[in-house]
């Protein structure tokens, strides 16, 4: 949902339900089943401000979440940005909260920091610009279960992007790296990580997305070292005027520690159709069915391995001016031999 208040500022929403069984409604007005995200934004010359809010559940089932960090977390951020011909400066005030849904085998994690971004446009055509970004912020935790001591520590990170597009595609490579010191000295960790992604169009219906990423933990309590890998690629070709869109995703990633006896692999492919409804205006109208198959595998503890294929079905539509996204996710087999 998104509506202007007055010519400079506007406000967007979007509040979504999934469950995993599509025949117990009830089940759709639990908040650990809801995403809900709002914004405010406005603009006074070239100064730009906002603020924002998104509150993930723990159960919440995205097409395209594949990480489970981001669920039953909170974030609240309040930012400001100012163009200066090709030099653009942002800050931001940050806030996340996670395990807002009470998980009794997690702790509450509560991070509060700041974040600063510049970026220089170097070329008009192709466009060819970087992007550097600092942030400092502190974290601690509370509601610590068994087994787990009180956590209270600070965490910098700085990443970079050098990014290049012209007409038919674009590129990034991107940098990162994170600290963090524990006040305690027992968790301190260091990450390094590198990417390199990039999308292709030859044409107005057909579309390309593949990247290629590596990360590097470092944890200083027990000298250990995690590598992680990670592939992935996506493809979509639109029909019929763009009104039908086949799509396809695959993704490949290894985890090794051999500290912690760590060596694990896995594997994600997606596969979907979706078809348009209505008119252009109304993009939000349309129906979309996905299949999904998930595969684990632990090349130490072979009893861990597991294979899962799934069913999508999601829909929108309009009504009134506002928006009203409801997804069904239903599972097919938890197992498969």
């Amino acid at each position: 949902m998104k509506s202007k208040v007055g010519r400079h500022i506007s406000t967007t929403g979007q509040l979504a339900f999934s469950s995993f069984d599509p025949f117990a409604p009830d089940d759709l007005g639990d908040d650990q089943d809801r995403a809900f995200k709002l914004g405010v934004k406005g603009k006074l010359g070239k100064f730009a401000y906002g603020t924002g809010y998104s509150a993930i559940g723990k159960e919440f089932r995205s097409l395209k979440e594949k990480d489970d960090d981001e669920k039953n977390l909170e974030k609240m951020q309040l930012w400001g940005s100012w163009q200066l011909g090709r030099l653009g400066v942002r800050t931001a005030l940050i806030e996340e909260n996670s395990n807002i849904h009470d998980d009794p085998k997690r702790p509450h994690m509560t991070e509060r920091g700041s974040r600063v971004s510049l970026s220089y446009q170097f070329l008009d055509w192709p466009s060819l610009g970087y992007t550097l970004s600092y942030q400092d912020s502190s974290r601690s935790s509370s509601q610590e279960p068994s087994g787990y001591s009180p956590y209270e520590g600070t965490e910098t990170s700085v990443d970079g992007s050098l990014y290049v597009s012209a007409n038919k595609w674009k590129a990034s490579l991107d940098s990162y790296w994170v600290t963090s010191d524990d006040l305690s000295d027992a968790e301190d960790y260091r990450i390094v990580g590198h990417g390199l992604s990039g999308s292709y169009y030859p044409r107005e219906n057909l579309s390309f997305w593949a990247s290629v990423s590596a990360a590097d933990e470092y944890y200083d309590s027990d000298q250990s070292h995690t590598q992680s890998r990670w592939v992935a690629l996506t493809v979509d070709k639109a029909l019929a005027r763009n009104r039908v869109h086949f799509s396809g995703y695959a993704s490949y990633y290894t985890d090794t520690n051999r500290s912690w006896s760590l060596d694990t692999e896995g594997f994600y492919t997606e596969a979907g159709i979706l078809w348009a409804l209505g008119t252009r205006k109304e993009k939000t109208k349309g129906i979309k069915l996905f299949l999904s198959y998930n595969l684990y595998t632990d090349n130490i503890y072979p009893d861990s391995d597991s294979n899962e294929l799934a069913a999508w079905i999601v829909y929108k539509f309009n009504y009134d001016q506002r928006s009203f996204h409801r997804s069904l996710y239903s599972r097919l087999f938890e197992e498969l031999d």
